[in-house]
């Protein structure tokens, strides 16, 4: 539990703000970058494979801050964090909707020249897309399958054993997979796993561990220069995005630009969750992009059912594949799919939660900058 000085700076809140935001940002990237790849859509060709996998990388940094922090939040608030009451969630969370989308490709399957074959549906089932068997419509599940993998890897590791070796875990890791793209580069092995990215997520796991152990310096550090180091952190993350494009300074960007990145993430998200000024916030934190970051989830799942070419059916063409009626279709089904499918889900997902609130390290905004206490 955090000492009667660290509560000075702190205080309960429910959902934290602002990683709706973000997850808004993030799934305009994903689509952006999947409406690119059609090559119908004016005005998404800046929209490249880099800035389409940075709104993965922030998702990826985004589940592994909250994963972490919903753990030690429940096991700050009951003593223990229950890895059934977890895993219970996230079946709830994930399971439903993703086999409803794989129950429609079934159908297609059965009902157009639409080709599934066994290797596809399998990995699609088992959460091991990330190592192949991708058609168009199945390939974007990749990341699903990462976040999985690291669902069974890392809340063993934060309910089971001590705070120590949770953290030197997730530092090996970071540590581990800049090297690990060092080897595959020089090795010419393209992307052939997601696990690439683990790292990304990691590094939002060890965010979540310091706010929660350290939110007192946490707080002093947002409180420094936040409007200056927000900029610095998007300017950052676009210009790893651009040396990667033009392959310059390889020697850095190979291995650690996806960490870079990923580091950025996770200073944007503390500061925009704790940190709670600034005419960034309040953009993250207003209801239409907020309610488009609670959308995220739906619009991943069933955006690349209509971001698809036609003739993978079967058919010569096709208006409900055509921008921008396929783009308005994926908001349509996401919309319909969260509001009568999910949220009932949701509602019983959250029966599952302990009660009391979270402990936030918020900065407060006092009339002079905020000073440490002794």
């Amino acid at each position: 539990m955090a000492s009667a000085e660290v509560r000075e700076i702190i205080r309960g809140a429910g959902r934290l703000p602002s990683l709706d935001g973000l997850r808004a940002v993030s799934i305009f990237l994903v689509l952006g970058w999947h409406l690119n790849d059609m090559e119908q859509v004016p005005g998404t060709r800046f929209i490249t494979y880099y800035y389409g996998t940075l709104g993965v990388q922030i998702f990826f940094v985004i589940s592994g801050f909250l994963i972490t922090w919903l753990l030690l939040a429940e096991e700050a608030q009951t003593g223990s964090a229950s890895l059934r009451s977890f895993y219970a969630r996230r079946a709830l969370r994930i399971l439903p909707v993703q086999f409803a989308y794989l129950a429609v490709l079934a159908l297609l399957a059965l009902t157009t020249d639409f080709h599934w074959s066994a290797c596809q549906v399998l990995t699609a089932i088992t959460y091991t897309k990330d190592f192949g068997c991708q058609v168009p419509v199945d390939g974007h599940l990749w990341s699903l399958s990462v976040e999985e993998q690291f669902y069974l890897l890392w809340p063993p590791i934060v309910v089971l054993t001590k705070r120590r070796t949770a953290i030197a875990v997730s530092v090996a890791l970071i540590v581990a997979f800049p090297i690990l793209r060092a080897v595959l580069h020089a090795a010419h092995i393209g992307r052939f796993a997601g696990l690439v990215f683990f790292d990304n997520i990691m590094i939002g796991c060890l965010a979540a561990i310091i706010a929660h152990h350290a939110p007192k310096q946490l707080a002093r550090f947002l409180s420094w220069r936040p409007m200056a180091l927000r900029a610095t952190a998007v300017l950052l993350m676009i210009a790893m995005n651009i040396l990667q494009d033009n392959f310059l300074l390889a020697i850095v960007t190979v291995p650690f630009a996806y960490t870079i990145q990923a580091g950025c993430a996770a200073y944007l998200i503390c500061s925009y969750a704790f940190n709670r000024a600034g005419i960034g916030y309040l953009i993250l934190n207003a209801r239409p992009v907020a309610y488009i970051g609670v959308l995220s989830y739906s619009l991943y799942i069933w955006q690349q059912l209509f971001f698809s070419s036609p003739q993978l059916f079967g058919w010569k063409s096709s208006p409900v594949l055509t921008f921008p009626i396929n783009l308005a279709l994926a908001f349509a089904t996401a919309m319909a799919s969260y509001h009568l499918f999910e949220l009932p889900l949701l509602k019983l997902r959250s029966r599952l939660r302990p009660k009391g609130d979270s402990i936030v390290p918020v900065v407060r905004r006092p009339a002079r900058p905020l000073q440490a206490r002794s």
